[in-house]
């Protein structure tokens, strides 16, 4: 794009001062510059096509990964390593540990929502899931869509 930039204003030049030796020079040259960037662009969309499957995976695995490690500590316990080290856990209405179920709609609900309208909506869907959370700032309980759907609450951890 530079190149091309240059080209142009080179023509430009060219054509302002009436040398028309030049402003053909520098036409071929700017077209030239053109085909370059036009080729460098189609070079870089294939790459991106070849990556994408692989940009897919990574995603998947990352949100894996994290389902497995909050979803695996909280269900029994209530408590993630960051959760015990503030001293509060996940817990049901009725106090008892959340288990598996709960758990997966508390942590996997939001990501998911996020995930799957990401497509459609773009970045608004970020804020969508990232206000179910938030959603606890406003409520009584301090409950969050996702703690209400999954019938949990987050509570100070007395222990």
């Amino acid at each position: 794009e530079k190149q091309q930039s240059e080209a142009n204003t080179a023509k430009d030049k060219a054509e302002k001062n009436k040398d028309t030796d030049a402003a053909s020079v520098a036409r071929a040259e700017s077209k030239a510059a053109e085909q370059r960037a036009d080729n460098l662009n189609e070079v870089l969309v294939d790459q991106q096509k070849k990556l994408q499957g692989a940009y897919f995976v990574l995603i998947l695995l990352v949100l894996v990964l994290s389902l497995l490690y909050t979803v695996g500590l909280s269900s029994r316990t209530g408590q993630t390593l960051g959760k015990k080290r503030q001293r509060i856990r996940l817990a049901r209405l009725d106090g008892s540990p959340p288990g598996f179920g709960p758990t997966l709609i508390h942590y996997g609900l939001p990501l998911g929502v996020a995930l799957l309208l990401f497509g459609v909506l773009g970045p608004l869907a970020l804020l969508i899931g990232l206000g179910m959370v938030l959603w606890n700032l406003r409520d009584r309980n301090r409950q969050g869509v996702h703690d209400k759907l999954a019938k949990t609450l987050v509570v100070s951890d007395t222990d």
